[in-house]
């Protein structure tokens, strides 16, 4: 195994950039008004109970980072031209995750879901290098 820096495999980096790259490309797309919320009834009911307007749910979206990462980088749906990957954020103490979605084919960025987390969103790069790759 090789490792760089920090104990940061050639694994870990390789992760860190897609993830940085997935990012690059969602907002990119959002601030060309390629972005919707996908219609679903269980987002539409988080951001009423947190008392988020969809205009506030897409800054927090802009606003996601690295350290904000959870999974699903490289992680592709059943359609082979869409990617996925889900953050974590805390709205007033409250856990919650987001999951986003590139659809490739269509150049589009989706959110698919604002939801309230069960349980602690495991974020896997919360650490000491918070903004590192958030070139975003």
């Amino acid at each position: 195994m090789i490792v760089f820096g920090v104990n940061r495999t050639l694994e870990e980096l390789l992760e860190r950039k897609l993830v940085a790259d997935f990012l690059k490309r969602f907002k990119s797309l959002m601030q060309a008004e390629r972005f919707s919320f996908a219609e679903r009834k269980g987002l539409v009911e988080t951001l009423a109970w947190l008392g988020l307007t969809f205009v506030q749910a897409k800054q927090i979206i802009l606003e996601l980072a690295l350290s904000n990462y959870s999974s699903g980088v490289g992680c592709k749906t059943k359609n082979k031209s869409e990617e996925l990957c889900v953050f974590g954020i805390d709205i007033d103490d409250q856990p919650l995750y987001v999951k986003l979605l590139l659809d490739n084919n269509k150049n589009r960025a989706i959110c698919m879901s604002f939801h309230i987390a069960k349980w602690e969103v495991p974020l896997k790069y919360d650490d000491e290098t918070e903004h590192e790759g958030d070139e975003t």
